[in-house]
């Protein structure tokens, strides 16, 4: 499907209210952990945990260059984003509209996808279902799983376990996205990227803006050694 600029509506999902509590504090970083539900319907809250400050050089460089690229630039400032390790950024109100996000690295595309499905079943009532339903704004779905490629397509005929084993190409695909309709106008968004083997988080509310901002920024991060692709303009 293509992406469209204008809204049509997403019908209302099941409770799973997302909740940031703390502040960054100097000298200090802040971590993301997801507190599974008491049962289905319950709330989910994000709570934090500090640590020393370490180093993610690779992540904050694609941070920086993201903020400084298309339709993505102003969308990522670097200031609101902490590393949490050395393969882990938390970025705390990046852009109106977004409470956090969360982008971390692994050593390989089979390690990167154990921690996708593992992130969507927490998001998902513990379970992982993929291809089904999309992640577009116009979709009528409170939740959907698919690949996206730089087409600005979210093509259903690839799986995971294609994708872990590096069978598929950049052009056929990118990375996946799972996403999930929160009570009343929440929004999480997980995805992949396979260049850079990325795992991106990014939640809050309106919706809309949660959406927005996933469009513009997942196109334009990219890590050291991989080129950044033209990017097509998008359907309106």
């Amino acid at each position: 499907m293509s992406y469209h600029r204008k809204r049509r509506g997403i019908l209302p999902g099941r409770v799973t209210a997302l909740i940031a509590a703390g502040v960054v504090v100097t000298g200090v970083i802040v971590a993301w952990s997801l507190v599974p539900s008491a049962g289905a319907g319950r709330p989910r809250t994000m709570t934090m945990a500090s640590a020393t400050r370490p180093v993610a050089g690779p992540i904050m460089g694609a941070i920086t260059l993201a903020n400084e690229s298309g339709e993505a630039s102003g969308k990522l400032p670097p200031a609101t984003c902490q590393p949490d390790s050395t393969t882990m950024v938390t970025c705390m109100a990046p852009a109106p509209g977004i409470t956090g996000v969360v982008l971390s690295t692994y050593s390989s595309l089979p390690a990167l996808y154990a921690a996708y499905k593992a992130r969507v079943a927490t998001l998902n009532d513990g379970r992982f279902r993929q291809n089904f339903r999309d992640c577009g704004l116009t979709s009528p779905s409170v939740s959907g799983e698919v690949a996206w490629n730089h087409q600005f397509r979210h093509p259903r005929d690839l799986t995971v376990a294609e994708m872990a084993a590096g069978k598929v190409t950049d052009l056929q695909a990118a990375g996946r996205v799972f996403c999930t309709m929160l009570t009343g106008a929440q929004e999480d968004i997980v995805w992949t990227q396979d260049d850079g083997r990325m795992l991106g988080w990014v939640a809050g509310e309106p919706h809309e803006d949660v959406w927005y901002w996933w469009v513009n920024v997942h196109h334009n991060i990219v890590f050291p050694g991989y080129s950044a692709m033209p990017m097509p303009v998008p359907a309106r």
